[in-house]
């Protein structure tokens, strides 16, 4: 039968110390490493948010608009609508390129 000295005892104390700092160690260094990737993708979305929500204030305020137009006729001209209708499409197509951005990243010119 085998018995544990305290020799062995110590010895397997240290192999166990050993091997949680390297552990530890490492698992700080991961974390090191993915803190900025994820503050970056974080950061990369925020222009999609920003347009998104800007996309959703023109239409509110462009639904508004016609609804006003539609119960009082001729309270809103039609010069009105219309530049709200080309603000909405500014914001569409905002919100269009910030999603593009964000899902292959920004547009670089091709050098010959």
């Amino acid at each position: 039968m085998f018995r544990f000295t305290i020799r062995d005892v110590l010895w397997l104390t240290v192999v166990v110390g050993i091997a949680m700092g390297w552990w530890l160690d490492r698992d700080r260094i991961r974390q090191q490493t993915e803190a900025p990737r994820a503050a970056m993708q974080r950061w990369q979305t925020l222009p999609l948010r920003r347009a998104e929500a800007a996309l959703r204030v023109t239409e509110a305020e462009w639904a508004s608009l016609v609804e006003i137009n539609q119960r009082n006729p001729g309270a809103v001209s039609e010069s009105e609508l219309r530049r709200l209708e080309s603000q909405l499409d500014v914001a569409r197509l905002d919100a269009e390129r910030a999603s593009a951005r964000n899902e292959f990243g920004p547009l670089t010119p091709s050098r010959p």
